[in-house]
């Protein structure tokens, strides 16, 4: 198994110029690249369409998704079957929104 200093150099090896971060969640590390200015506007838009608690979890689940680079997306999708909060964790959100530039880091 490849330590997270491994992980995230293999990540910013695939994806020069892009920031990098390590998350760990309730169910393990994931390592995620900063989204491309569509990817964030699709996910805020996700967020703007409603009120529904249910869709804005769905939109924070969403922009993990769309960043993850490791576990690969088959394994996160296993992931998050196993462990279905980890996509609107309050930590890993708020680390997601750093990285999209949604938020400022603290």
């Amino acid at each position: 198994m490849a330590t997270t200093e491994e992980r995230v150099a293999a990540a910013q090896a695939a994806h020069p110029g892009k920031r990098v971060v390590a998350i760990e969640t309730a169910g393990g590390l994931v390592v995620c690249v900063q989204p491309t200015r569509a990817q964030v506007i699709l996910y805020q838009s996700m967020l703007w369409q409603t009120d529904d608690a249910g869709r804005r979890a769905t939109a924070y689940e969403e922009l993990l998704r769309m960043c993850c680079v490791d576990p690969d997306h088959l394994q996160l999708k296993a992931l998050i079957e196993e462990w279905p909060g980890i996509g609107f964790d309050a930590d890993v959100i708020e680390t997601l929104k750093q990285l999209a530039g949604v938020t400022k880091k603290k």
